[in-house]
């Protein structure tokens, strides 16, 4: 009797023990994605993005490093001038430490080019928003009728989700949508 009392006295001892363990196992790491020098790898990202900015002078700067893969991709959002009001914008990563385009992929899975702009005039506009919460990247755009100034009846746009799998933002026809009237909303929060 003494031998069992111990024995359930060991095995409750051993389990409080590997509790903290388990849990532990259990909860999925949060990664940190590599710390990238961006401003250093500016020359070849202007390479890389010959046919979306103009290169000569332009000023090419990293808009947005957030962690929006929440896998240790790092990831940048890089803006160049391309005209009065407006901005080229494109998600960059680094594959073995050299700068490449981020993938894209339409709601069929097929890919597609980035084409991201951001900047506003009286009647049109567009905004490029990193969401990572929600692992996403969203492009915005709207357009007025003449003589009158854009309301949230005049946004819409495509967000595009990180897929961790395939490494790819793709657009996701249940979120999606959500995703970008909710930031047409706070785009225009003030009308």
């Amino acid at each position: 009797m003494r031998t069992a009392r111990v024995a359930k006295l060991l095995l409750s001892f051993f389990c409080l023990l590997s509790f903290p363990a388990y849990v532990s196992a259990q909860q999925k790491p949060q990664i940190e994605p590599d710390a990238a020098n961006w401003d250093a790898l500016i020359p070849k990202i202007k390479t890389l993005l010959k046919q979306v900015c103009i290169v000569d002078d332009s000023d090419m700067t990293v808009a947005d490093d957030s962690d929006v893969t929440a896998d240790g991709t790092p990831l940048a959002l890089v803006e160049c001038r391309m005209g009065a009001y407006m901005d080229a914008k494109a998600l960059i990563v680094l594959k073995k430490g050299e700068p490449a385009l981020a993938k894209f992929r339409d709601g069929h899975g097929k890919p597609i080019d980035q084409d991201f702009i951001d900047g506003a005039s009286v009647m049109h506009g567009a905004a490029t928003i990193l969401l990572p919460a929600e692992h996403a990247v969203v492009q915005l755009y709207w357009n007025a009728e003449e003589d009158r100034e854009p309301t949230l009846a005049d946004c819409a746009g495509t967000a595009y989700i990180w897929n961790r799998r395939s490494k790819t933002f793709d657009i996701d026809p249940k979120r999606s949508p959500g995703l970008v009237e909710r930031e047409c909303r706070r785009q225009f929060k003030d009308q």
